[in-house]
């Protein structure tokens, strides 16, 4: 991400939300508010990065990354809050923000995040790259593939899948093979991460 970065903002109040976009205007970039979640699934922004406040991963929206994920959208995530504590910082990492902010934002809080996008934005680019591209081929096994892939991810033998699915253990053996392919894996570990 070069030159300006568009920040899509979510939660808050009108006002509140007015505010940040104005601080990300002054600091050179474009500032987006939504007035909900559903406002921002309707656009569907493919570029740039989410600031949520952590208001809003607090009200249900505690697997908001995931959720967007789900919705076709994996920009980077910036939860935000006044005062946060190391446990609100913590917890919103655990659930996939890319970054947490303080609010009220100043110029130098800006500047950081958007040094830190700049850094790691092509990383965790590529990595959701990767995870939707997992995710469309793991969609693509039929249902007792699945059972074999989640056995297999377990450590089973073919012989112990065979015994828990009540197959034959040729049966298993083309499943298995079926799943390699399918999941585009050389060996078992690419297959079962």
């Amino acid at each position: 991400m070069r030159g300006r970065i568009t920040f899509h903002i979510l939660g808050g109040d009108s006002r509140s939300r007015a505010a940040i976009a104005d601080r990300f205007r002054d600091a050179g970039h474009h500032g987006e508010a939504y007035a909900d979640l559903y406002e921002l699934l309707d656009h569907s922004p493919s570029d740039g990065l989410i600031l949520a406040t952590y208001n809003l991963l607090q009200e249900g929206r505690g697997q908001l990354v995931e959720y967007l994920r789900d919705e076709g959208i994996s920009l980077p995530l910036i939860a935000a809050a006044e005062k946060p504590s190391l446990g609100e910082i913590v917890s919103a990492l655990e659930a996939g923000a890319f970054d947490f902010a303080k609010l009220p934002l100043c110029a130098e809080e800006i500047e950081r995040i958007v040094a830190h996008v700049r850094r790691a934005g092509h990383e965790h680019h590529e990595i959701e790259r990767l995870r939707v591209a997992a995710k469309q081929r793991i969609a693509e096994l039929t249902e007792r593939e699945y059972e074999v892939l989640e056995l297999m991810a377990k450590g089973y033998s073919n012989k112990a899948i065979a015994r828990s699915l009540e197959i034959s253990p040729r049966t298993v053996e083309i499943r298995r093979s079926n799943v390699m392919k399918k999941l585009e894996a050389t060996h078992v570990i690419h297959a079962t991460v």
